[in-house]
């Protein structure tokens, strides 16, 4: 019987020690801005709020603390069932998961970087022999949440972490309210006459591109083979 408390548990546990082998390998600028959105998303704060400085503050240092005594641990194999796992067994942990309407990730990012996330899933579909899975609200995660990825003939999608990034050109256009290329891609939405609304038409809109730009890599493997 899956336990999903327990799962959640583990798949964050190995999310802590993947940071916390690699979270410092950023510069300082970008260490800070991603320990500032992986709190909002701890404290499930609103897109739009600001986070306190004392309160992030003292989630920072408990942070690194809890990293310290984790850095020389092995990564914790993954049983949903009955069956245990190694965490990087995405296909075979999804097979599992995916009829209990649950999405895993597993995999290496830039520098080699172990990435792992679990989260609702929210749509399946097949498109030109590829897999889509699309993920919803997102129960575990480490510190960098890249929006898609292709691997294994399967194209994931994470619109939670979508949706944070774009709220962060949102953000900072806001902030300048300059005339350039980013106003006149955001005024495309009509943020200013309906913001939420305008905000989610961009995000499903964005949702697409993304799915399109990895099928364009599951092509470009096909044409270019291993090397690609």
């Amino acid at each position: 019987m899956l336990d999903l408390n327990r799962l959640i548990e583990s798949v964050q546990r190995n999310c802590d020690l993947a940071d916390a082998r690699h979270a410092r390998d950023a510069t300082m600028c970008n260490y800070l801005l991603q320990m500032r959105e992986l709190y909002c998303w701890e404290e499930d704060l609103p897109l739009a709020a600001q986070p306190g400085r004392e309160a992030l503050a003292t989630w920072l240092t408990a942070r690194e603390a809890r990293w310290n005594g984790l850095e020389d641990l092995e990564f914790e194999a993954l049983a949903p069932a009955a069956v245990r796992h190694d965490p990087f067994a995405q296909a075979a942990i999804n097979r599992e998961l995916l009829p209990h309407k649950l999405l895993y990730s597993a995999g290496y990012g830039r520098f080699h970087r172990p990435h792992f996330f679990l989260a609702a899933l929210e749509r399946r579909d097949t498109r030109e022999g590829v897999e889509i899975l699309v993920a919803g609200c997102e129960y575990a995660r480490d510190l960098v949440a890249a929006p898609a990825a292709f691997r294994d003939n399967t194209i994931v999608v994470r619109r939670e972490a979508l949706r944070r990034w774009l709220w962060e050109k949102v953000a900072f256009w806001r902030s300048r309210r300059g005339d350039g290329a980013l106003a006149r891609a955001l005024a495309t939405w009509e943020l200013e006459a309906d913001d939420a609304a305008g905000f989610e038409r961009m995000v499903a809109a964005e949702t697409e591109t993304l799915i399109l730009h990895e099928l364009g890599e599951a092509r470009a493997g096909g044409l270019l083979g291993a090397r690609w």
